[in-house]
């Protein structure tokens, strides 16, 4: 790569949100909350402080909530953290016991009342939590959003419908949820065909909901149609740079269109920048998102680029400008070879190397075409990985010709038979097979040093079944649990100065390596075998590549072509590894000219070796990718599988604690039903993942929620709950997280079906045992003593 030395600048984001102590907008929030207007109810409980269950929780004496209207809802701007750990006020016991107690006759106001105590009790019992993620006042939405499925279920036509909608979609973009992407963009598009908004007027209108106007820009051709567009961006009030994307244009018959371009919320956690220009100079301009997410000292970040293509927005950057580090940085520069500019990306991978690579246009999306890492090994490793066997012979005979000292010291004094043995794989790889097993054998009969003979012996190892070029890859394996067995039941590091048992033993920190932590990848001989030996549409692929030392989990037939030949995504075990990603393979063989292609797909997280393995092909409305449905023991993925020039097998859903699955699926129509196991983590018995083709998403809708509030089946969701109810419950009569909720969801199920006494036991038993449980409260309220 021809171009001068640079720096590379990159910048780390802690995003620290700095909260002003001060008082005014938390007390004319309330006000607000608590202003009466014309014919405003009222209405008192005192409750009075008894014994509760728990001795170490101290209730307040009373509880006196004043009901009111609405306005709705009205959500400060820049409101601060109010510093409560549980309910603003925590509530009193119970003043009695539970056959004192009746449902309330429940009304409108009653529901009103709750959505908005409820919107109160999310901003005062926020808390900062570390980097001042706000935890409290997310967690607080589950109520809040609770609370309006209730009162929309019971009362569909009921007053302030439309803010009580909007606040629910402000819950849903606070805790990251996906359901209200479309009817976000659908109200903003009826706003201003039907309205009287112009564009200039959303800000305001979004303020009154919850959201923000973050930035808009106007361009010319956007849509290809030669006239003017604005891309907007809205996210929550007080998230810190999170949010929605979308396009806005007048069409020739007078109406407004709304276009979603891209949506990710990430309340707490993320940056996200855009612009718009035609950097690809095709006379479209493109919508440029930069996305940063960070949590304590874990970042990520993405370089996203839309361009409007075919009635839609489309990923021109296909999803591979991508860093898992904090230092970055991704920009737009000249390419003096063509009209189009080139994307630069440059990344510190924080201590082991950095690496720069150049993606040009290539008329339909941008590509990797340039690429250097320092330090130069690194680069050889990914060589490696890719099948480009020649350049990674070339760059690590360079280093081994001049092998800085500091390598020595920082990976250890095996680490120049390390690279030998990486040079005779890249030879083995390249079929020439007396050339390797002289490297091989070079290895073997001389180590560099004579006190770390461990790769040498794992060399000679290697050898004993390396017979011709097709013995490869069980040649690796085999050199691969040699070094195993050695550092077998050998305790790790006791402590920050002491060397890794690898470094002892093997004599290379394996840590330092990253890319290559093991001295053999099997990735690069499955790869030779599939593209080199194996035969399309061939009836032996599965037994000539058992016969060649593959162990196959699962094989998937799909024609990705549509042209009559089979292809196939296929589940390859590599090897027992450190790290879940290594122990299992996704790959894509893509049948071209009587042979196959193989590509590697994103990881698939195998903890263990699978006992079971389902897999199903589906197809994804509106979507050009082919799906698979994967499902491992109790973990379920789907596959988004493209065939660009480059295949990619993409994952877009993974779910755990997955105990079956069922799936709805036509040319318009994709429903994948979960049953699961309950969990402490997020407990939940299941529901249903549907395929939003208007935002390429799936949306997902709680089986329990389902049942009591859409399906009128409340019924069919208690045993269900009480399933998890149990689960939650220790022998010590000692309950996990979530026990809260799941007992007032059984109080639903119970009081929608008519049992009424059923209901009140389990509304009485929240309130009694959890009095500082915001469901308490929500509870509470659900009670009333009986008239003497």
């Amino acid at each position: 790569m021809d171009r001068k030395p640079r720096t590379l600048l990159l910048l780390f984001l802690l995003s620290v949100l700095l909260v002003a102590c001060g008082t005014s907008l938390a007390e004319q929030y309330h006000q607000s909350m608590i202003t009466a207007v014309s014919g405003a109810l009222t209405q008192t409980q005192s409750f009075v402080e008894t014994e509760t269950a728990r001795p170490t929780v101290t209730p307040a004496a009373t509880f006196t909530p004043t009901m009111t209207p609405p306005p709705m809802f009205p959500t400060p701007i820049d409101y601060y953290p109010g510093g409560m750990y549980s309910t603003p006020t925590p509530i009193a016991a119970p003043s009695s016991s539970e056959i004192n107690y009746t449902l309330k006759d429940w009304t409108q106001e009653d529901a009103l009342y709750l959505i908005q105590m409820m919107d109160e009790y999310a901003y005062m019992s926020d808390a900062a939590g570390v980097s001042d993620s706000r935890g409290r006042f997310m967690d607080a939405q589950y109520h809040v959003r609770l609370s309006i499925l209730e009162a929309m279920s019971r009362y569909p036509e009921i007053p302030y419908k439309q803010e009580i909608e909007w606040r629910f979609a402000l819950a849903d973009a606070i805790l990251g949820n996906d359901d209200s992407n479309a009817w976000i963009a659908a109200q903003i598009k009826t706003a201003l065909n039907e309205g009287g908004y112009g564009v200039d007027d959303l800000e305001s209108m979004l303020l009154a909901h919850g959201f923000e106007l973050v930035q808009s820009i106007v361009t010319e051709n956007l849509f290809a149609d030669h006239q003017e567009a604005v891309v907007i961006q809205i996210m929550p009030i007080n998230s810190l740079n999170d949010g929605q994307f979308m396009a806005i244009r007048n069409r020739t018959d007078g109406t407004v269109e709304v276009q979603l371009i891209f949506t990710s919320w990430a309340y707490h956690a993320g940056y996200y920048a855009f612009s718009v220009d035609d950097h690809n100079r095709n006379g479209v301009p493109e919508v440029v998102i930069e996305i940063r997410i960070q949590s304590g000292s874990m970042c990520s970040a993405d370089f996203l680029v839309y361009e409007w293509q075919h009635d839609q927005f489309k990923e021109i950057s296909n999803g591979q400008i991508h860093s898992s580090d904090c230092y970055y940085g991704f920009t737009f520069i000249d390419d003096e070879a063509g009209a189009a500019q080139m994307i630069e990306s440059e990344i510190l991978h924080f201590p082991l190397y950095s690496s720069y690579e150049l993606f040009r246009w290539d008329g339909r999306y941008y590509q990797p075409s340039e690429r250097e890492i320092d330090p130069p090994y690194m680069l050889a490793f990914l060589l490696l990985s890719d099948g480009d066997y020649a350049q990674a012979s070339k760059l690590i005979e360079e280093t081994l010709d001049d092998l800085p000292e500091d390598y020595l010291e920082d990976i250890g004094p095996g680490f120049p038979d390390f690279l030998r043995f990486q040079l005779g794989m890249s030879v083995a790889l390249q079929e020439d097979y007396h050339e390797a097993a002289a490297i091989f054998k070079s290895l073997a009969d001389e180590p560099s040093d004579p006190e770390y003979p461990a790769i040498s012996n794992a060399s000679q190892t290697f050898l004993d079944s390396y017979h011709q070029s097709s013995d490869v890859y069980r040649s690796c394996k085999a050199a691969r649990e040699y070094l195993d067995a050695l550092i077998a039941g050998v305790p790790e590091r006791e402590g920050p100065s002491d060397y890794s048992p690898e470094r002892k033993i093997w004599g290379y920190e394996a840590w330092e390596l990253y890319w290559n932590q093991h001295i053999c990848n099997l990735d690069g001989p499955f790869r030779m075998f599939v593209e080199s030996r194996i035969v399309a549409d061939g009836d032996d692929l599965i037994d000539r590549l058992g016969n060649l030392g593959v162990i196959i989990r699962r094989t998937i037939p799909v024609d990705l072509s549509d042209d009559g030949i089979q292809d196939y995504i296929m589940l390859i075990e590599t090897a027992d590894s450190w790290h879940p990603c290594d122990r299992s393979r996704l790959w894509i063989l893509r049948s071209l000219d009587h042979r196959y292609e193989a590509f590697q797909g994103d990881c698939i997280w195998d903890p263990d070796s699978p006992g079971e393995i389902d897999s199903t092909v589906i197809s994804i409305p509106g979507d050009e990718r082919k799906g698979v449905i994967l499902q491992m023991d109790d973990s379920l993925y789907v596959i988004g599988v493209t065939n660009e020039e480059r295949a990619s097998a993409s994952i877009i859903l993974d779910e755990i604690d997955v105990e079956s699955y069922e799936v709805e699926n036509s040319e318009t129509v994709l429903e994948i039903q979960l049953d699961k196991f309950p969990s402490t983590y997020l407990p939940s018995a299941g529901g249903t993942y549907h395929w939003d083709e208007d935002i390429g998403k799936f949306i997902y809708s709680d089986r329990i929620e389902d049942e009591i509030f859409e399906n009128n089946h409340p019924e069919a969701a208690i045993p269900v709950i009480n399933r998890i109810l149990d689960y939650l419950l220790n022998e010590e009569g000692e309950v996990s997280f979530y026990f809260d909720r799941y007992l007032y969801l059984l109080g639903l199920a119970y009081e929608y079906s008519g049992d009424s006494v059923a209901a009140i036991e389990a509304y009485w038993r929240l309130w009694h045992d959890f009095p500082v449980s915001q469901y308490a409260v929500m509870a509470s309220y659900k009670l009333e003593l009986r008239s003497q």
